[in-house]
């Protein structure tokens, strides 16, 4: 990581997600704004910087915190001193290596790839009867397919003492000085971003051992290994499953089956299908925003989702009698319906023993694959 960073020139062009906002919030100056509302801005950005940094500060701050967490979600008591260290940032991939060298089993990630690739194959089949996607679409449809990139339970690098002594080269940590500590970390992730700004990203360079400090030539791991969480990338067309996840109830590397199929199996259907969801549909193979669908598949897609839109508009939740809004969670619905197809489908046309498992001799294989999805969701 360089240790000067080069300044961002006036012509430097940025993307910019909330163009209204940024048009309207550069029309506000000081000089023109009453002093009242300038005071209101400046404590907002206080009130900003202090709440991101109360988990560094004294119990009285927490404490303070707490309060509001249990007024605005029902929160009730504030999560453990070693927790907020584990999952803080800037070294999940430090405490991610611990977590990986006493809970990940050897065999995971080879097993994880292959039901990947079984939930890929079941996805590619499983359009084959599909009625409103024309033919062009379709051949479209399986590349993308073919072409999304895995990162399984965590980067190999991290494995290696000097690789990862390089990636923490320029933090300095004390154990005497906890919230100095924070800062630190704040301002080398910053760095670390700022470093790799002009660096193109090759993505074909994933996670496997060919990594460059300061990282820039791979596709960079978002969230550290002892994360309990899967997602998919419509930038990258990338699935990720985290170490964390991969564990009972969703996986293990001696449970039948029929278990993991049922639990992560679906997840990794889940996150194959968002790639062809209301939103993934809209990035092609290689990550970028794109049309690639014909404007009548998109016509018949739409018509579809809007099927899916109004079953689930008709859920209520009987604690306050609201319905679900199915436009808003439409992307996680289909994902659902779809990754359990896939999973259901790949587990039935591949060859695995049928492990009974003890105390549920009278249940079918294909019934346990049910009870274990039921379980994980």
């Amino acid at each position: 990581m360089p240790d000067e960073l080069t300044p961002l020139p006036d012509t430097e062009e940025v993307i910019n997600q909330s163009p209204d906002y940024m048009k309207n919030a550069s029309r506000i100056t000081i000089d023109e704004t009453p002093q009242r509302q300038n005071v209101f801005a400046a404590n907002y950005l206080i009130w900003r910087i202090t709440m991101d940094s109360i988990s560094g500060l004294s119990q009285r701050f927490r404490d303070a915190q707490q309060v509001y967490y249990n007024v605005l979600g029902g929160t009730s008591s504030v999560s453990a001193r070693w927790r907020d260290c584990v999952d803080y940032g800037a070294l999940e991939m430090a405490s991610g290596r611990m977590y990986v060298e006493e809970n990940f089993a050897g065999d995971s990630k080879e097993n994880m790839a292959k039901m990947i690739a079984n939930l890929k194959t079941a996805f590619k089949d499983m359009l084959e009867y599909n009625e409103w996607m024309d033919e062009d679409t379709k051949i479209v449809a399986r590349e993308k397919c073919d072409a999304i990139r895995d990162q399984i339970g965590y980067p190999d690098w991290i494995m290696e003492d000097s690789t990862l002594n390089d990636f923490y080269v320029k933090i300095d940590i004390s154990e005497d000085t906890y919230f100095e500590n924070t800062l630190n970390c704040i301002g080398w992730e910053a760095n670390y971003k700022l470093a790799r700004l002009r660096n193109d990203v090759d993505k074909d360079d994933l996670e496997e051992g060919r990594v460059k400090i300061p990282f820039d030539g791979c596709i960079r791991w978002f969230t550290g290994p002892a994360v309990v969480n899967a997602y998919y990338s419509s930038s990258r067309n990338t699935i990720v499953f985290p170490a964390g996840i991969l564990r009972p109830p969703f996986y293990h590397k001696d449970s039948p089956w029929y278990l993991n199929y049922g639990g992560i199996g679906a997840v990794i259907g889940h996150e194959i299908t968002h790639g062809f969801d209301d939103r993934g549909r809209q990035y092609n193979k290689d990550g970028n925003l794109k049309q690639w669908w014909s404007d009548e598949s998109i016509t018949n897609f739409k018509e579809r989702a809007q099927c899916m839109i109004d079953q689930y508009g008709q859920y209520i939740m009987p604690e306050n009698n609201k319905a679900l809004n199915g436009i808003q969670t439409q992307g996680e619905n289909i994902a659902d319906n779809g990754g359990l197809k896939e999973s259901f489908k790949a587990y039935m046309e591949n060859e695995y023993a049928n492990i009974k498992l003890p105390g549920f001799d009278e249940y079918t294989p294909e019934q346990l694959f049910y009870l274990n999805f039921a379980q994980v969701h």
